[in-house]
């Protein structure tokens, strides 16, 4: 299996893992079309290779939808230009059925022209959030689509700080919360600004509100919804001018976490990370404890960890307990199983697939989809 970067691993409803897309080192920064879309199935620890989306994609956005199908939206497919460097496509979304290993068309959020992050909400529709270019500007936007009909609605823009924090309430609304805006200086430098506001999605109404700003002013965290219906905010980067060890890069990692309660729409600290990390890669378990592994290297920042080191963050007993690193560093996937294992993929250098089990503390390799022994449906156009 050739490595890949940029690919999603989603957990469908019925506890299988769909892996898709990525580039690799024959198509560097692009989707690959010869990477095949493969379904893991924890049961029998067997792989299912199955066709791959009609538009080679990655770092796409991938999301479970209520009805056991997998939607995945925007990426990068590179096509060529008449004169100078290939241009990046904006790709259509796609829907697939692991029932019948077929890929369909779905209708395009026009007012996306980039997808950042999705959720389902608890009524089935899909909330993305993504940036709208025009005039020289960034806008961070919502749309919200509806499987049912192939519709798309725009619920507004946001705000201008660029974000790919999402998450579904417990209430059915989504927050995001935190991001930056790029600031350039000459010569070519670009310093980000780093801001702490939040918004929630009002499935109600289909409109976005302020709530209160998180403590600490954020970009490039990990955000996830917790079983209880809060959402967690983990790590990510903070404001760092002031900071003339780590002035080449702008920025400073963060080990402090946040979580917001959409009861009382505030926001609390949890436990810190035993290591800062911008970014992270993290999974909620089914016990509600969160897995959180890797690192971002800053130039003037030490931490007595690895940079694929591991940790636990336990809310309920407020602590952060280091355990094994992953067999690959670092991984690009992460998700949690309904089994109370974590499903990991590592795209750069070998690839690797594993699963982590909390009960034992142990990683475990998983050998690589081999190829099928099937001839595969064919894409639907």
């Amino acid at each position: 299996m050739t490595y890949r970067v940029g690919e999603s691993a989603t957990v469908l409803p019925d506890g299988r893992v769909l892996v898709v897309g990525g580039a690799s080192a024959a198509h560097p920064g692009k989707g690959d079309p010869d990477a095949p879309s493969a379904l893991w199935v924890p049961d029998s620890a067997l792989w299912l290779r199955c066709p791959g989306p009609r538009h080679p994609r990655a770092h796409h956005v991938a999301v479970a939808l209520s009805d056991g199908r997998l939607m995945v939206l925007g990426g990068i497919e590179a096509i060529a230009a008449p004169n100078g460097p290939p241009e990046l496509a904006v790709l259509p979304p796609e829907i697939f059925d692991p029932r019948t290993l077929r890929w369909s068309p779905a209708t395009s959020p026009g007012t996306l022209t980039h997808v950042h992050n999705a959720v389902c909400l608890a009524s089935g529709a899909v909330l993305a959030m993504g940036a709208h270019v025009g005039d020289s500007e960034w806008w961070r936007r919502g749309a919200a689509y509806d499987p049912t009909t192939d519709r798309w609605s725009d619920v507004g823009p946001i705000t201008r700080v660029l974000s790919s924090s999402l998450a579904q309430l417990g209430t059915g609304d989504a927050l995001t919360a935190g991001g930056f805006l790029p600031e350039f200086e000459p010569p070519a430098r670009v310093w980000p600004r780093v801001f702490g506001e939040a918004a929630v999605y009002r499935a109600s109404t289909g409109a976005w509100t302020a709530v209160k700003s998180m403590r600490q002013p954020r970009a490039e965290h990990l955000t996830l919804a917790l079983p209880d219906g809060r959402a967690i905010v983990i790590g990510g980067m903070a404001q760092a001018e002031h900071l003339d060890a780590i002035r080449q890069s702008g920025e400073i990692p963060l080990a402090s976490t946040e979580v917001f309660d959409p009861a009382t729409e505030l926001w609390a600290d949890g436990p810190n990370l035993l290591t800062a990390r911008t970014p992270a890669t993290g999974a909620v378990l089914a016990d509600g404890r969160l897995l959180v592994v890797g690192t971002h290297d800053v130039v003037g920042v030490s931490s007595p960890h690895r940079r694929g080191c591991a940790e636990i963050l336990d809310l309920e007993a407020g602590t952060s307990t280091p355990i094994a690193e992953p067999l690959a560093d670092p991984l690009s996937s992460l998700v949690g199983l309904p089994d109370g294992r974590a499903f990991a993929y590592g795209a750069m250098g070998d690839p690797s697939t594993e699963v982590f089990d909390p009960a034992t503390g142990v990683w475990t390799a998983l050998p690589p989809p081999e190829p099928p022994a099937f001839e595969p449906p064919s894409r639907t156009d």
